[in-house]
């Protein structure tokens, strides 16, 4: 449930909880959310308690927006007994630490977990945090801070501030999504000052250079690594930026990056590597895919390839991928229709989530998902056959395991559709257009 209340409105908060009151008989309610504008009050909060079904609810969301001048003020021991996620929004700064950090919180017994996400200055909020902390004891603490930082002073500072709570916070994101530094070579003592704790860093788009990228090897517990739109002035520095990662990465996002074949190929040495994200990497030499599909870890259990320019030859190696579950295709054009028969007859068998929409595959080679007996999910969006009533025997071929299946704009018919009556798993269809 989302409560909203502005000047625009003319109903109150106040109404609208007496409205779920009445409702409350046939309401299950297991989160409610509630958006703080300009005419709610904290004193509007307070009845929520007499909502009988929050006694099972399970979070509690709010967002303060556009209030500068007032403080974000939640009752939170009226809310539900058996709270175990609250969740905390601000945009504003406006955080009441004696009532949303105080006694009241620790009278939650069943409360795991406090998620925070502002966009204040950090150190002001670790300052909230340290607080938290002392009072609630070890309770999980979920700290997302977009940080504006266009400096390096204002930056290591933040950062600097994250490393002082290694002790205490357990903490396993950093976030850098709005931030940017005018000298990419500033990113060294920014990287250098991470907690060894980190378990999650998204640099996506970000202007770090290669000698930034090395320090990610103090990172040793590094499992996810976000590296979208990072591009290095020289391509083949990618070599030494991937040895640098720690062997604990289980997933990598080079999405969009102009790392090149023998960068790629570097990932073999990250053997817990299970899922691999090459979206849109256009190699100079197409032929060079066949090394870096060989050259993969074999636990790798996906991998995207949307966009990409492999060819056959490449495609033609993944079985080798013997744990391979998802494969997403889409997006690549193969020439000749017919190539896709040399493709479809190797995939793994192992493949529950497969990807081919926008591609220009035809009927012979898509009755060859038969052979992929532990499908669930199949994306076909886009895809257009020579022959629209092929659709049906299409369908025909399809796995029952098939749990979800997309055929939006494709040139299926209502009676192609009328095939998948027999897809006794299914759970969710989506054909549009």
């Amino acid at each position: 449930v989302e409560l909203q209340a502005s000047c625009l409105q003319d109903t109150s908060v106040k109404d609208k909880i007496e409205l779920l009151k009445s409702a409350s008989r046939s309401l299950l309610l297991h989160c409610i959310e509630i958006r703080k504008q300009a005419s709610l009050l904290p004193e509007d909060l307070k009845s929520i308690s007499d909502i009988p079904p929050l006694a099972a609810t399970s979070e509690f969301q709010t967002c303060s927006q556009y209030t500068p001048s007032r403080t974000l003020n939640i009752p939170v021991h009226e809310i539900g007994a058996n709270l175990e996620i609250i969740e905390l929004h601000t945009y504003t700064g406006a955080w009441n630490a004696n009532t949303v950090y105080g006694q009241d919180i620790r009278e939650l017994e069943a409360l795991k977990c406090v998620k925070l996400q502002t966009l204040e200055e950090l150190d002001v909020t670790l300052d909230k945090v340290r607080e938290l902390l002392v009072k609630c004891g070890n309770m999980g603490i979920e700290l997302r801070s977009n940080v504006y930082a266009w400096d390096l002073g204002g930056l290591k500072s933040t950062i600097r501030s994250l490393k002082s709570l290694d002790a205490l916070l357990p903490y396993s994101k950093v976030d850098f999504l709005l931030i940017e530094l005018s000298n990419p070579a500033n990113w060294v003592p920014v990287i250098q000052s991470l907690p060894a704790t980190v378990k999650k860093l998204d640099l996506d788009r970000m202007n770090i250079d290669v000698s930034g990228l090395c320090e990610l090897s103090r990172l040793t517990g590094l499992e996810w690594i976000g590296l979208s739109g990072v591009e290095l002035t020289n391509p083949a520095d990618w070599v030494q930026v991937i040895q640098s990662l720690p062997a604990t990465v289980r997933k990598i996002n080079l999405f969009s990056t102009n790392i090149d074949a023998s960068g790629i190929r570097e990932l073999s040495r990250l053997t817990y590597l299970e899922e691999i994200i090459l979206y849109g990497i256009d190699l100079r030499n197409r032929s060079g895919w066949v090394s870096v599909i060989q050259s993969l870890p074999a636990m790798v259990r996906k991998i995207n390839l949307t966009s990409t320019n492999i060819g056959v030859s490449g495609l033609r190696k993944l079985p080798r991928l013997t744990h391979l579950e998802e494969i997403k295709l889409c997006g690549i054009d193969l020439g000749n229709r017919s190539s896709w028969n040399f493709v479809m007859r190797v995939l793994p068998a192992t493949v529950k989530k497969l990807d081919l929409s926008y591609t220009n595959i035809d009927t012979s080679e898509l009755c060859k998902l038969s052979r992929l007996v532990g499908l669930e999910e199949i994306k076909l969006m886009g895809v257009s056959l020579t022959n629209p009533d092929d659709w049906v025997l299409v369908l025909q071929f399809l796995p029952v395991t098939v749990r979800k299946i997309s055929l939006d704009w494709t040139n299926i018919d209502d009676t192609g559709l009328r095939e998948l009556s027999r897809l006794s798993s299914l759970e969710e269809m989506d054909a549009n257009n």
